[in-house]
């Protein structure tokens, strides 16, 4: 009975360590919050950034809907993509180190990257001397 138990709580405890609870938690509380469905409850940002990096994606989509939504002269939109933006900062400057390396950062930079910049500059001509 008790090798049962321990086997099965090894076995648990193994898989366990394969999922990223930080970024299922983030994409649950996104995809069920008010602002995105118009029903249940609003969402609690400052525990998504509470969750770590792996609640990036989630608050990133959260962030790109609420800026289609609602008026991008928002205040509360602005600080909230301040707030990504600087967490953002934050996570890739920690990748700097190679003994901070692990699979599952290296996997969210990469997600990170492919999104491209959060807040593209508007375009404006190079200057020319002369012109």
């Amino acid at each position: 009975m008790l090798a049962a138990n321990l086997l099965t709580l090894s076995a648990t405890l193994y898989a366990c360590s394969f999922i990223n609870f930080a970024a299922l938690i983030a994409n649950y509380n996104v995809d069920h919050c008010f602002e995105m469905t118009g029903q249940g409850t609003q969402l609690d940002v400052w525990y998504l950034r509470s969750l770590g990096p792996g609640a990036l994606p989630a608050l990133d989509r959260f962030v790109q809907h609420q800026s289609r939504t609602v008026s991008a002269e928002d205040a509360s939109i602005r600080e909230l993509a301040g707030w990504y933006a600087q967490d953002e900062a934050r996570f890739c400057a920690g990748q700097e180190n190679w003994r901070g390396w692990s699979f599952r950062d290296w996997r969210l930079n990469r997600a990170l990257d492919r999104r491209g910049p959060f807040v593209v500059p508007p375009m404006s001509e190079p200057f020319m001397p002369g012109r």
